[in-house]
Protein backbone atom coordinates (compact mmCIF):
# COMPACT_ATOMS: atom_id res chain seq x y z
CA UNK A 1 0.00 0.00 0.00
CA UNK A 2 1.16 3.11 -1.04
CA UNK A 3 1.02 6.89 -0.11
CA UNK A 4 2.56 10.06 -0.29
CA UNK A 5 4.83 11.57 2.52
CA UNK A 6 6.21 15.07 3.15
CA UNK A 7 9.33 16.07 5.12
CA UNK A 8 9.94 19.48 6.18
CA UNK A 9 13.53 20.53 6.52
CA UNK A 10 12.22 23.18 9.64
CA UNK A 11 9.19 25.09 11.61
CA UNK A 12 9.59 28.13 8.65
CA UNK A 13 8.88 25.74 6.08
CA UNK A 14 6.34 23.52 8.05
CA UNK A 15 4.13 26.78 9.02
CA UNK A 16 4.99 28.40 5.25
CA UNK A 17 3.90 24.95 3.54
CA UNK A 18 7.54 25.51 1.03
CA UNK A 19 10.80 24.22 0.57
CA UNK A 20 8.99 20.73 1.39
CA UNK A 21 10.41 17.63 -0.05
CA UNK A 22 7.51 15.12 -1.00
CA UNK A 23 8.14 11.49 -1.70
CA UNK A 24 5.44 9.40 -3.53
CA UNK A 25 5.07 5.58 -3.39
CA UNK A 26 2.17 3.91 -5.61
CA UNK A 27 0.73 1.10 -5.06
CA UNK A 28 1.60 -2.70 -5.88
CA UNK A 29 -0.26 -4.56 -8.17
CA UNK A 30 -0.88 -7.89 -7.95
CA UNK A 31 1.92 -9.66 -7.93
CA UNK A 32 3.34 -13.58 -7.15
CA UNK A 33 7.06 -14.14 -5.83
CA UNK A 34 7.94 -17.89 -6.58
CA UNK A 35 10.85 -20.45 -4.86
CA UNK A 36 11.76 -23.36 -4.50
CA UNK A 37 13.67 -25.24 -2.03
CA UNK A 38 14.95 -28.88 -2.00
CA UNK A 39 17.18 -30.61 0.74
CA UNK A 40 18.46 -34.15 1.26
CA UNK A 41 20.08 -35.79 3.89
CA UNK A 42 22.18 -38.65 5.09
CA UNK A 43 22.86 -39.62 8.80
CA UNK A 44 23.56 -42.31 11.22
CA UNK A 45 24.95 -43.67 14.59
CA UNK A 46 27.76 -45.81 15.49
CA UNK A 47 27.98 -47.03 18.87
CA UNK A 48 31.98 -47.95 18.71
CA UNK A 49 32.11 -49.07 22.21
CA UNK A 50 29.87 -49.36 25.05
CA UNK A 51 30.80 -45.65 26.03
CA UNK A 52 31.44 -44.21 22.74
CA UNK A 53 29.31 -42.77 20.49
CA UNK A 54 29.43 -41.23 16.50
CA UNK A 55 26.76 -39.55 14.71
CA UNK A 56 27.75 -38.26 11.31
CA UNK A 57 25.64 -36.45 8.88
CA UNK A 58 26.12 -34.64 5.25
CA UNK A 59 22.90 -32.59 4.61
CA UNK A 60 22.73 -30.79 0.60
CA UNK A 61 20.33 -27.92 -0.11
CA UNK A 62 19.55 -26.03 -2.78
CA UNK A 63 17.19 -22.60 -3.21
CA UNK A 64 16.49 -21.46 -6.05
CA UNK A 65 16.60 -17.75 -6.96
CA UNK A 66 13.75 -16.08 -6.41
CA UNK A 67 11.45 -14.85 -9.11
CA UNK A 68 8.02 -13.60 -10.10
CA UNK A 69 5.52 -15.54 -11.87
CA UNK A 70 5.03 -13.50 -15.20
CA UNK A 71 8.64 -11.58 -14.75
CA UNK A 72 6.70 -8.34 -13.51
CA UNK A 73 9.79 -7.37 -11.81
CA UNK A 74 12.20 -4.86 -12.56
CA UNK A 75 16.09 -5.94 -11.76
CA UNK A 76 18.24 -2.64 -10.45
CA UNK A 77 22.23 -3.61 -9.32
CA UNK A 78 23.89 -0.81 -7.73
CA UNK A 79 26.63 -1.29 -9.44
CA UNK A 80 25.90 -0.09 -12.73
CA UNK A 81 22.49 1.65 -11.90
CA UNK A 82 20.51 0.76 -14.89
CA UNK A 83 16.66 -0.80 -14.85
CA UNK A 84 16.00 -3.58 -16.66
CA UNK A 85 12.69 -6.00 -16.75
CA UNK A 86 13.22 -9.53 -15.13
CA UNK A 87 13.75 -12.84 -16.89
CA UNK A 88 13.33 -15.85 -14.71
CA UNK A 89 15.61 -15.51 -11.63
CA UNK A 90 16.65 -12.35 -9.97
CA UNK A 91 20.24 -13.85 -9.56
CA UNK A 92 21.94 -17.01 -9.76
CA UNK A 93 21.97 -18.92 -6.55
CA UNK A 94 24.78 -21.14 -5.92
CA UNK A 95 24.81 -25.26 -6.27
CA UNK A 96 27.11 -25.75 -3.99
CA UNK A 97 25.01 -26.82 -0.54
CA UNK A 98 26.76 -29.59 0.76
CA UNK A 99 26.52 -29.54 5.09
CA UNK A 100 28.72 -32.13 6.98
CA UNK A 101 27.74 -32.34 10.13
CA UNK A 102 29.60 -34.30 13.29
CA UNK A 103 29.15 -35.67 17.08
CA UNK A 104 31.11 -37.37 19.50
CA UNK A 105 30.05 -38.86 22.90
CA UNK A 106 31.90 -40.36 25.31
CA UNK A 107 31.58 -41.66 28.92
CA UNK A 108 35.17 -42.88 29.92
CA UNK A 109 35.53 -45.87 32.29
CA UNK A 110 37.46 -44.86 34.90
CA UNK A 111 35.42 -42.41 35.91
CA UNK A 112 32.43 -44.78 36.50
CA UNK A 113 30.15 -43.19 33.98
CA UNK A 114 29.74 -40.46 36.17
CA UNK A 115 30.99 -37.80 33.60
CA UNK A 116 30.05 -37.57 29.84
CA UNK A 117 32.30 -35.60 27.01
CA UNK A 118 30.10 -34.17 24.12
CA UNK A 119 31.64 -32.19 21.23
CA UNK A 120 29.94 -31.82 17.77
CA UNK A 121 30.19 -29.25 14.47
CA UNK A 122 28.58 -29.08 11.36
CA UNK A 123 27.65 -26.39 8.53
CA UNK A 124 23.93 -24.72 8.12
CA UNK A 125 22.63 -22.87 5.99
CA UNK A 126 19.44 -21.27 5.11
CA UNK A 127 17.40 -19.23 2.40
CA UNK A 128 17.52 -15.16 2.03
CA UNK A 129 14.69 -14.12 3.89
CA UNK A 130 11.77 -13.82 1.42
CA UNK A 131 11.31 -9.98 1.84
CA UNK A 132 14.81 -8.84 1.34
CA UNK A 133 14.69 -10.60 -2.33
CA UNK A 134 11.03 -8.86 -2.65
CA UNK A 135 12.60 -5.72 -4.33
CA UNK A 136 12.62 -6.32 -7.82
CA UNK A 137 9.31 -7.13 -7.60
CA UNK A 138 8.41 -3.44 -5.04
CA UNK A 139 10.26 -1.76 -8.13
CA UNK A 140 6.91 -1.86 -10.34
CA UNK A 141 5.11 0.24 -8.27
CA UNK A 142 6.39 4.15 -8.70
CA UNK A 143 8.53 5.36 -6.12
CA UNK A 144 9.01 9.08 -6.87
CA UNK A 145 10.89 12.19 -4.70
CA UNK A 146 10.35 15.80 -5.61
CA UNK A 147 12.68 17.98 -3.76
CA UNK A 148 12.28 21.75 -2.44
CA UNK A 149 8.46 22.14 -3.57
CA UNK A 150 5.20 23.33 -2.23
CA UNK A 151 2.34 22.30 -0.68
CA UNK A 152 -0.39 20.97 -1.93
CA UNK A 153 1.42 18.41 -3.80
CA UNK A 154 -0.65 15.44 -5.52
CA UNK A 155 0.90 11.88 -7.03
CA UNK A 156 -0.42 13.44 -10.37
CA UNK A 157 1.93 16.52 -9.89
CA UNK A 158 4.75 15.11 -8.34
CA UNK A 159 5.00 12.39 -11.24
CA UNK A 160 4.52 15.20 -13.79
CA UNK A 161 7.24 17.48 -12.81
CA UNK A 162 10.25 17.27 -15.04
CA UNK A 163 12.65 17.64 -11.58
CA UNK A 164 10.89 14.26 -9.99
CA UNK A 165 13.59 11.43 -9.43
CA UNK A 166 12.85 8.05 -9.23
CA UNK A 167 13.84 5.88 -6.01
CA UNK A 168 14.23 2.25 -6.58
CA UNK A 169 15.58 -0.74 -4.21
CA UNK A 170 18.41 -2.93 -5.79
CA UNK A 171 19.84 -6.09 -5.34
CA UNK A 172 23.55 -6.82 -5.23
CA UNK A 173 23.12 -9.39 -7.34
CA UNK A 174 26.90 -10.81 -7.50
CA UNK A 175 26.50 -11.62 -3.53
CA UNK A 176 23.39 -13.25 -3.79
CA UNK A 177 24.55 -15.74 -5.40
CA UNK A 178 25.45 -17.72 -1.81
CA UNK A 179 23.14 -18.10 0.87
CA UNK A 180 23.63 -17.36 4.50
CA UNK A 181 25.73 -20.10 6.48
CA UNK A 182 26.49 -21.13 10.13
CA UNK A 183 29.31 -22.91 11.25
CA UNK A 184 28.55 -24.04 14.65
CA UNK A 185 31.05 -26.10 16.71
CA UNK A 186 30.29 -26.95 20.98
CA UNK A 187 32.10 -28.79 23.77
CA UNK A 188 30.82 -30.01 26.76
CA UNK A 189 31.29 -31.58 30.31
CA UNK A 190 28.12 -33.13 32.28
CA UNK A 191 29.21 -34.62 35.67
CA UNK A 192 27.02 -36.29 38.40
CA UNK A 193 27.51 -34.62 41.58
CA UNK A 194 26.60 -35.22 45.64
CA UNK A 195 23.23 -34.88 46.58
CA UNK A 196 21.77 -36.56 43.39
CA UNK A 197 22.88 -32.99 41.32
CA UNK A 198 24.54 -32.85 37.73
CA UNK A 199 26.51 -30.21 36.75
CA UNK A 200 27.53 -29.38 33.10
CA UNK A 201 29.79 -26.67 31.25
CA UNK A 202 30.28 -26.23 27.94
CA UNK A 203 31.38 -24.16 25.23
CA UNK A 204 29.44 -23.20 21.97
CA UNK A 205 30.51 -21.21 19.13
CA UNK A 206 28.86 -19.86 16.16
CA UNK A 207 30.50 -18.34 12.96
CA UNK A 208 27.88 -16.77 10.43
CA UNK A 209 28.90 -15.73 7.04
CA UNK A 210 26.76 -14.24 3.75
CA UNK A 211 24.88 -12.32 6.38
CA UNK A 212 22.40 -9.35 4.68
CA UNK A 213 23.31 -5.69 4.85
CA UNK A 214 21.76 -2.86 3.72
CA UNK A 215 23.91 -0.39 1.31
CA UNK A 216 23.07 2.80 -0.15
CA UNK A 217 24.61 3.35 -3.70
CA UNK A 218 24.04 6.42 -6.07
CA UNK A 219 24.95 8.62 -2.78
CA UNK A 220 25.65 12.54 -3.13
CA UNK A 221 28.95 13.77 -4.08
CA UNK A 222 28.16 17.53 -3.43
CA UNK A 223 25.59 20.38 -3.80
CA UNK A 224 25.14 22.54 -6.84
CA UNK A 225 24.21 26.90 -6.58
CA UNK A 226 20.88 25.27 -5.08
CA UNK A 227 21.81 23.14 -2.77
CA UNK A 228 20.39 19.99 -4.56
CA UNK A 229 22.37 16.78 -4.89
CA UNK A 230 24.81 15.93 -7.44
CA UNK A 231 24.74 12.07 -8.14
CA UNK A 232 26.53 9.93 -10.35
CA UNK A 233 23.25 8.80 -12.03
CA UNK A 234 21.00 12.14 -11.78
CA UNK A 235 18.19 10.31 -12.79
CA UNK A 236 17.76 8.34 -9.62
CA UNK A 237 17.61 9.89 -5.90
CA UNK A 238 19.98 7.81 -3.50
CA UNK A 239 19.03 3.97 -3.58
CA UNK A 240 19.01 1.81 -0.94
CA UNK A 241 20.80 -1.50 -1.65
CA UNK A 242 20.97 -5.57 0.12
CA UNK A 243 24.42 -7.50 -0.41
CA UNK A 244 25.08 -10.10 1.79
CA UNK A 245 28.48 -10.00 2.45
CA UNK A 246 28.50 -9.28 6.70
CA UNK A 247 29.79 -11.22 9.06
CA UNK A 248 29.14 -12.36 12.19
CA UNK A 249 30.05 -14.24 15.03
CA UNK A 250 28.90 -15.84 18.65
CA UNK A 251 30.67 -17.44 21.48
CA UNK A 252 29.72 -18.39 24.82
CA UNK A 253 30.11 -20.33 27.87
CA UNK A 254 26.98 -21.88 29.26
CA UNK A 255 27.05 -23.88 32.64
CA UNK A 256 24.27 -24.96 34.39
CA UNK A 257 23.66 -27.48 37.58
CA UNK A 258 20.42 -29.14 38.14
CA UNK A 259 18.16 -31.52 40.05
CA UNK A 260 15.74 -33.75 38.94
CA UNK A 261 12.39 -35.39 39.99
CA UNK A 262 13.63 -35.87 43.55
CA UNK A 263 11.13 -36.24 45.97
CA UNK A 264 8.76 -34.29 44.01
CA UNK A 265 11.38 -31.77 43.51
CA UNK A 266 12.95 -30.07 40.05
CA UNK A 267 15.33 -27.38 41.01
CA UNK A 268 17.90 -26.09 37.87
CA UNK A 269 19.92 -23.26 37.27
CA UNK A 270 21.71 -21.97 34.33
CA UNK A 271 24.48 -19.03 33.43
CA UNK A 272 25.52 -17.70 30.00
CA UNK A 273 28.39 -15.71 29.53
CA UNK A 274 28.17 -14.80 25.53
CA UNK A 275 29.16 -12.33 23.07
CA UNK A 276 27.90 -11.52 19.80
CA UNK A 277 29.62 -9.02 17.73
CA UNK A 278 29.54 -8.53 13.81
CA UNK A 279 28.98 -6.11 10.96
CA UNK A 280 25.10 -7.40 10.77
CA UNK A 281 22.57 -9.30 12.62
CA UNK A 282 21.34 -11.42 9.66
CA UNK A 283 18.28 -11.67 7.30
CA UNK A 284 16.15 -8.66 7.64
CA UNK A 285 18.85 -6.55 9.16
CA UNK A 286 17.98 -3.24 7.80
CA UNK A 287 19.78 -1.15 9.77
CA UNK A 288 22.52 0.53 7.26
CA UNK A 289 25.51 1.55 7.50
CA UNK A 290 26.98 4.97 8.35
CA UNK A 291 29.44 5.15 6.31
CA UNK A 292 28.02 4.13 2.59
CA UNK A 293 31.35 2.78 1.19
CA UNK A 294 32.18 1.21 4.40
CA UNK A 295 30.02 -1.59 5.26
CA UNK A 296 32.17 -3.46 7.60
CA UNK A 297 33.34 -0.61 9.67
CA UNK A 298 30.09 -1.15 11.34
CA UNK A 299 31.45 -4.24 12.83
CA UNK A 300 30.36 -3.95 16.55
CA UNK A 301 28.14 -5.57 19.03
CA UNK A 302 24.74 -7.01 17.72
CA UNK A 303 21.36 -5.41 18.92
CA UNK A 304 20.74 -8.60 20.84
CA UNK A 305 24.14 -9.56 22.49
CA UNK A 306 23.39 -10.05 25.76
CA UNK A 307 26.46 -10.84 27.83
CA UNK A 308 25.28 -12.54 31.05
CA UNK A 309 22.11 -14.02 32.11
CA UNK A 310 21.10 -16.21 34.88
CA UNK A 311 18.20 -18.31 35.35
CA UNK A 312 16.76 -20.21 38.16
CA UNK A 313 13.58 -22.48 37.59
CA UNK A 314 11.86 -24.85 40.57
CA UNK A 315 8.79 -27.16 40.28
CA UNK A 316 7.81 -28.97 43.73
CA UNK A 317 4.99 -31.26 43.67
CA UNK A 318 2.96 -31.19 47.20
CA UNK A 319 3.24 -34.27 49.13
CA UNK A 320 -1.30 -34.16 49.16
CA UNK A 321 -3.37 -36.43 48.15
CA UNK A 322 -3.24 -40.24 46.80
CA UNK A 323 0.16 -42.22 46.85
CA UNK A 324 1.43 -39.01 49.08
CA UNK A 325 3.03 -38.79 52.13
CA UNK A 326 -0.06 -36.74 53.64
CA UNK A 327 -3.67 -36.40 53.53
CA UNK A 328 -3.45 -39.86 50.85
CA UNK A 329 -7.20 -40.39 51.90
CA UNK A 330 -10.52 -38.88 51.76
CA UNK A 331 -12.56 -35.83 50.01
CA UNK A 332 -9.81 -34.00 51.31
CA UNK A 333 -6.82 -35.14 50.02
CA UNK A 334 -8.76 -35.50 46.68
CA UNK A 335 -8.85 -31.91 46.32
CA UNK A 336 -5.39 -31.43 47.73
CA UNK A 337 -3.82 -33.72 45.63
CA UNK A 338 -2.11 -33.35 41.97
CA UNK A 339 -0.80 -29.48 42.66
CA UNK A 340 2.65 -28.78 42.02
CA UNK A 341 4.20 -25.03 43.00
CA UNK A 342 6.75 -23.55 40.54
CA UNK A 343 8.77 -20.87 40.42
CA UNK A 344 11.28 -18.69 37.94
CA UNK A 345 13.52 -16.19 38.26
CA UNK A 346 15.88 -14.56 34.97
CA UNK A 347 18.47 -12.37 35.63
CA UNK A 348 20.32 -10.35 32.21
CA UNK A 349 22.77 -7.67 31.52
CA UNK A 350 21.56 -4.80 29.47
CA UNK A 351 21.30 -5.02 25.27
CA UNK A 352 23.12 -2.79 23.46
CA UNK A 353 21.72 0.94 22.41
CA UNK A 354 22.72 2.36 19.37
CA UNK A 355 22.55 6.66 19.30
CA UNK A 356 21.73 7.73 16.82
CA UNK A 357 21.62 11.91 15.07
CA UNK A 358 19.55 13.50 13.02
CA UNK A 359 20.75 16.85 11.13
CA UNK A 360 19.90 18.16 7.41
CA UNK A 361 22.27 17.11 4.05
CA UNK A 362 23.18 20.05 3.26
CA UNK A 363 24.01 23.15 5.11
CA UNK A 364 25.67 26.77 4.11
CA UNK A 365 29.28 27.62 4.50
CA UNK A 366 31.02 31.15 4.59
CA UNK A 367 34.05 30.31 3.36
CA UNK A 368 35.65 34.15 4.49
CA UNK A 369 33.76 34.03 7.53
CA UNK A 370 34.71 30.25 8.62
CA UNK A 371 30.93 29.79 10.18
CA UNK A 372 28.63 27.58 9.27
CA UNK A 373 24.56 28.50 8.90
CA UNK A 374 21.85 25.86 9.03
CA UNK A 375 19.76 28.47 6.29
CA UNK A 376 21.29 30.78 3.76
CA UNK A 377 19.26 33.63 5.61
CA UNK A 378 20.84 33.12 8.56
CA UNK A 379 24.16 34.57 7.10
CA UNK A 380 24.07 38.36 7.56
CA UNK A 381 26.55 38.75 4.21
CA UNK A 382 24.68 35.96 2.16
CA UNK A 383 28.06 34.99 0.53
CA UNK A 384 27.74 31.89 2.25
CA UNK A 385 27.34 28.41 -0.37
CA UNK A 386 25.83 25.05 0.15
CA UNK A 387 27.83 22.41 1.21
CA UNK A 388 27.46 18.34 1.97
CA UNK A 389 26.91 18.47 5.57
CA UNK A 390 27.30 14.64 5.92
CA UNK A 391 29.36 12.20 3.61
CA UNK A 392 27.12 10.47 1.14
CA UNK A 393 24.42 13.16 1.46
CA UNK A 394 23.17 11.93 4.84
CA UNK A 395 21.11 9.37 2.68
CA UNK A 396 20.22 7.43 5.69
CA UNK A 397 20.11 9.90 8.81
CA UNK A 398 19.06 6.81 11.11
CA UNK A 399 21.86 5.39 10.90
CA UNK A 400 24.19 8.76 11.57
CA UNK A 401 25.80 8.83 15.19
CA UNK A 402 26.88 11.59 17.04
CA UNK A 403 30.74 12.25 18.30
CA UNK A 404 31.73 11.49 21.64
CA UNK A 405 32.58 14.27 24.24
CA UNK A 406 35.43 13.12 25.96
CA UNK A 407 34.98 13.38 30.01
CA UNK A 408 31.54 13.40 30.04
CA UNK A 409 29.80 9.97 31.26
CA UNK A 410 27.45 8.86 28.68
CA UNK A 411 24.87 7.74 30.80
CA UNK A 412 22.71 9.22 33.72
CA UNK A 413 22.82 8.09 37.46
CA UNK A 414 20.10 9.70 38.77
CA UNK A 415 18.17 7.30 40.67
CA UNK A 416 14.94 9.81 40.39
CA UNK A 417 14.92 9.83 36.72
CA UNK A 418 13.64 7.57 33.80
CA UNK A 419 16.48 8.86 31.80
CA UNK A 420 18.96 6.55 31.06
CA UNK A 421 21.33 8.55 28.32
CA UNK A 422 23.37 11.70 28.91
CA UNK A 423 22.93 13.56 25.81
CA UNK A 424 25.67 16.14 27.11
CA UNK A 425 28.18 13.23 26.50
CA UNK A 426 26.99 13.75 22.32
CA UNK A 427 28.49 16.33 19.96
CA UNK A 428 27.04 17.03 16.39
CA UNK A 429 29.90 16.38 13.88
CA UNK A 430 31.53 18.92 11.96
CA UNK A 431 29.88 19.19 8.25
CA UNK A 432 31.41 16.71 5.81
CA UNK A 433 32.38 14.52 8.54
CA UNK A 434 30.78 10.78 9.98
CA UNK A 435 30.76 11.18 13.96
CA UNK A 436 33.01 9.33 16.40
CA UNK A 437 30.37 6.79 18.33
CA UNK A 438 30.46 3.36 17.18
CA UNK A 439 27.57 1.45 15.99
CA UNK A 440 25.70 0.02 19.66
CA UNK A 441 28.06 1.34 21.96
CA UNK A 442 25.88 1.47 25.20
CA UNK A 443 24.00 -0.77 27.07
CA UNK A 444 21.02 -0.15 28.54
CA UNK A 445 19.61 -1.38 32.11
CA UNK A 446 20.00 -4.72 33.02
CA UNK A 447 16.64 -6.62 33.39
CA UNK A 448 15.03 -9.03 36.12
Amino acid sequence: MGGTRFFFNNDDTFINNEDVDALFQGDLPFRVAQQEQYAAYVQDEWRLRPNFMLNLGMRYEYYSATREEKDRALLLDPAELKLTAAHGGFYHPSKLGVNPRLALTWAPQRLKGNTVLRAGAGIYQGPFAMLDTLLPIENTAPRAFLRAVAIPQTPASILANPATLTQPQALDLGSFRTPQRNMTYSVSVQQALPFQLVGQAGYVGILSRHLTQQGVANVGTGVDSDGAEIRPESEFRAIRYLTNGGTSSYHAMQLGLSRRFVDSLTVSGSYNWSHSIGSSQGAGDQQAAQDPHCLACERADNTFDVRQTVSLNLVYGLPFGKNQRRLANGWIGALAGGWTVAAALNVRTGLPVNVIIDRPDEIYYNASAHKYYRHLDDDPTGAAIAVTNTPGGGEDRIALRPNVVPGVNPYLRDKHSRLWINSAAFATPAAGSFGTLGRNALRGPGFS
